[in-house]
């Protein structure tokens, strides 16, 4: 299972929204009355006009479409050039009519890239695919849960994803694109959080199960070497030398719980029982 890449649509929900937030603010907001109010405002929105229209074009250009906005960005160049001269010359104002102006050429390049139908498509398929995740996990904590084992904590996170993608789908419904795309990055981030609890309580039931069958494998050891004792004691001390070193290296690693380590001298050891074993 990988949560950490179904959601894809980041980047291309932050194109559309970057680009059409700002050209929200710069055309609905009255032009402040103050020249030097409006000075301020110029060098915000041309750093904001360069950043979306670089996402745009870089969308664009991914997705094979850059001949089909090229005349929208070639005008909103041309209108950000002038509003750079006339920011130059001291005419903010203007300056800052041309900037509305350039922006809302870049809304018509979003509109005729497509990309509402594209951003919508990639939500739905986000909640899709973090349901079936979540659901996945949920097969798990509950198998555990039937097992006596405390899932509190990974529950609730799944939970409180669940509860985000059904938010995300009522948004979408509602055509709140961004704080869609919002919900769904929380979701994400709640299984993500759900998926690494639930790799560590896995990892710790493992460790607890195979230090358990370490104890049992030198307690079997030591019966073995008891018994030897009472037949043959010069072979069992003999025996001991070989394998007490070991077995100390064997409970060395588990307690630091390397396992492949403690495996392989499990195996000398039982190699060596073997040997004495045809000697009786």
């Amino acid at each position: 299972m990988n949560v950490k890449h179904i959601l894809g649509l980041v980047f291309v929900f932050t194109l559309l929204a970057s680009a059409l937030t700002f050209v929200q603010v710069s055309t609905s907001q009255p032009a402040p009355q103050n020249h030097k109010s409006i000075c301020q405002v110029i060098p915000r929105l041309r750093q904001a006009y360069e950043r979306s229209r670089q996402r745009i074009m870089r969308y664009a250009e991914e997705h094979d479409k850059k001949a089909v906005i090229e005349e929208y960005i070639s005008k909103a160049d041309q209108l950000a050039q002038e509003a750079r001269t006339l920011y130059e010359s001291d005419n903010c104002a203007e300056a800052a009519k041309k900037i509305r102006e350039a922006f809302a050429q870049l809304k018509v390049a979003v509109k005729n890239l497509g990309l509402g139908g594209d951003i919508k498509r990639k939500i739905v398929a986000s909640i899709i695919n973090l349901k079936r995740a979540a659901q996945q996990l949920e097969s798990i904590v509950e198998r555990l849960e039937n097992a006596s084992i405390p899932v509190s904590v990974i529950k609730d996170l799944i939970e409180s994803a669940n509860k985000k993608l059904d938010i995300a789908k009522e948004l979408l419904q509602e055509g709140k694109l961004r704080e869609a795309a919002q919900a769904i990055k929380e979701a994400q981030e709640d299984l993500d959080k759900a998926y690494h609890a639930l790799r560590e309580l896995l990892s710790k039931i493992r460790s607890l199960r195979l230090e358990r069958m370490a104890k049992q494998f030198v307690e079997r050891v030591n019966v073995i070497l008891d018994k030897l004792a009472r037949h043959n004691s010069t072979l069992c001390n003999e025996l001991k030398e070989k394998i007490e070193p070991l077995l100390s290296a064997f409970q060395k690693a588990v307690n630091e719980h390397q396992w492949g380590k403690a495996r392989a001298l499990a195996v000398q050891i039982v190699r060596f029982l073997k040997t004495a074993r045809t000697k009786t």
